[in-house]
């Protein structure tokens, strides 16, 4: 009988927004075992090494752009620079670019721009501490920033006073951009690659990051379910290419593009240059790793996903690896879905995210189509934001079809078991689940889920 090692990781809660190693990961995995009759498929992603010296790499990278022009040739001609970066909750390693890139700025002479902290939290405002900033950018490129005299900020979309207002994208979304960034002529960005169930994070996101509240609710009208273009694999769908137009709105053309090891803690894969190309370069690269091979017209009675300790902090995000399973899970089928899900310094894994869901989602329950079209309603009524609802809804949609089963640590259960069917038990999730299905149930190990995709799923 099969053993399967479900990745059930972690990193400690004060190590989310640092660059952290390898030694960094609590390793565990969690044991179960798969009568071989009912395994159809253990799926695992194609994996390079890592890189060795990211700094080094980094360097190489902006000297060698897809397309466009080198950084320091870029500089030569400027007079300011806007770099942007994700925030606490994202595991990009912006600490170990950022030496190369300031290097390039001071030999450029250049004295007068920001480092931007994009972000898009309009109802749950979490901004990077002290301690978060330095962990993030390195204590030692700080002190270069400031000395460089560039001001260091955060994105707040709430502040009306802090953006501009830039036009219309063609789907008739308002933008308002970061004044300060805005007045930068070279703007760099520095996001990591990845899918998701809008289609795929990364690339000139950032420049949504640096937006105001109404730009980005407007923006994530176009998620799922109320845009069922947006999925996995989408990169054409309505909400990433009202991103792509917000980047070349503003002038947001540049990004080092980075994606990451679930494996281990490290790099995979830099992509610099001129967005939208170098990101397209960066997710063709993505997709030769992460997506897999599976029948079109074939479904699984029960999809186990694991997690990786680069994304198993916060519920909200760790969730995503559902939206995965979704595609390959038929309806009435089961998802067995395993976090510890620790949360970070500032916030508590499973609290927070279950606290949020009790916020938009308690009035609605249970899970049941008739319901959701009283949440769509809501929605066009102005009374769910949407940034927040986008997070909750394709969750509750996929609970209108599906079973969910979670597994977390025991600390979790008495906020888990409020909302879900949850467990610290695998193996009980599995019988009961074999139990629901039967002998003859077809079943899928997707280890690494919120990162994986079908290959059926890709729209480039």
């Amino acid at each position: 009988m099969p053993m399967l090692k479900i990745p059930f990781e972690s990193l400690p809660p004060t190590l989310m927004a640092s660059a952290a190693e390898e030694r960094d990961v609590v390793r565990q995995a969690l044991d179960l075992e798969v009568p071989k009759e009912n395994l159809i498929a253990e799926i695992y992603p194609k994996e390079p090494p890592c890189i060795g010296d990211v700094e080094k790499a980094a360097a190489e990278a902006i000297e060698r752009p897809f397309r466009g022009e080198r950084l320091r040739d870029l500089l030569s001609r400027s007079k300011s620079l806007a770099i942007v970066v994700d925030n606490q909750f994202r595991p990009t390693p912006t600490a170990k670019y950022l030496k190369p890139i300031l290097d390039v700025i001071e030999k450029a002479g250049v004295r007068d721009g920001c480092l931007a902290v994009g972000g898009m939290m309009v109802s749950h405002a979490i901004p990077m501490s002290d301690r978060d900033l330095r962990a993030k950018l390195g204590a030692e490129n700080l002190e270069r920033i400031e000395g460089m005299g560039f001001e260091i900020l955060q994105n707040e979309p709430k502040n009306p006073d802090a953006y501009e207002f830039m036009g219309f994208t063609k789907l008739g979304t308002p933008v308002w951009f970061h004044k300060k960034v805005a007045r930068c002529d070279v703007k760099l960005g520095l996001p990591f690659t990845q899918a998701s169930e809008y289609g795929y994070a990364g690339g000139g996101k950032l420049a949504l990051a640096m937006c105001s509240e109404e730009t980005i609710e407007a923006n994530h009208r176009f998620t799922p379910p109320l845009s069922p273009e947006a999925h996995y694999g989408a990169l054409r769908c309505p909400w990433r290419a009202d991103i792509d137009e917000i980047a070349e709105l503003t002038d947001f053309g540049y990004a080092l593009n980075t994606i990451l090891s679930v494996k281990r803690m490290g790099v995979l894969d830099l992509a610099y240059g001129e967005l939208p190309h170098s990101y397209h370069e960066s997710i063709r690269r993505y997709n030769e790793i992460f997506a897999y091979d599976f029948p079109r017209d074939e479904r699984a009675d029960i999809v186990i996903v694991g997690t990786p300790a680069i994304s198993d902090h916060l519920f909200f995000h760790t969730v995503k690896a559902v939206f995965s399973a979704d595609l390959i899970c038929r309806d009435g089928g089961t998802i067995i879905f395993c976090s510890p899900c620790p949360g970070v310094e500032s916030s508590s894994g499973f609290f927070e995210g279950f606290s949020w869901w009790k916020d938009f989602m308690s009035p609605y329950m249970p899970p049941t189509r008739e319901n959701l079209q009283r949440i769509v309603r809501d929605v066009c009524k102005g009374r769910i934001a949407l940034w927040s609802g986008c997070i909750w809804i394709p969750l509750y949609e996929v609970l209108t079809r599906k079973e969910l089963k979670v597994v977390t640590i025991r600390e979790n259960l008495k906020t888990a078991g409020e909302v879900f069917d949850a467990t610290d038990s695998v193996q009980e999730a599995f019988e009961e689940a074999m139990r629901r299905h039967g002998d003859g149930a077809k079943v899928v190990f997707l280890p690494y889920a919120k990162y994986q995709l079908p290959r059926w799923a890709i729209e480039m």
